[in-house]
């Protein structure tokens, strides 16, 4: 068993539910008092993936835990949400109805015949 998949068995074991992720580094430490933060974070998403389709609440708690072991502070990571895509039409300012001005438009024989008269 490698170094991370011991410390996911004990961030299983220790997990509660509500636990601060500095309260779950601290209860790991005692059983693995050489594991880093980093080490701690690592083992939190290797257990959350072991626990995904049993547990889907408890994977949710290891990955909040994980994250906020990443992150560095003691609170929750904020979930990440997408924002609502703005349509191109909203964007653009509404163009004034301009009378078009004939630029350069050559008169047809029936017009110059029809002015002449």
């Amino acid at each position: 068993m490698s170094k991370i998949e011991e410390i996911a068995s004990t961030v299983l074991l220790v997990l509660t539910p509500g636990m601060r992720p500095k309260e779950l580094r601290k209860a790991v430490e005692t059983a693995h008092p050489k594991a880093s933060k980093k080490d701690v974070a690592r083992a939190a998403f290797f257990a959350m993936l072991t626990v995904a389709e049993k547990s889907p609440d408890t994977a949710k708690a290891l990955h909040e835990a994980g994250m906020s072991l990443r992150v560095g502070d003691d609170e929750p990571a904020p979930a990440k949400t997408e924002k609502p895509k703005k349509d191109k039409a909203d964007k653009q300012k509404p163009k004034a109805d301009k009378p078009k001005k004939d630029k350069g438009k050559k008169a047809t024989a029936l017009e110059v015949s029809k002015s002449k008269h």
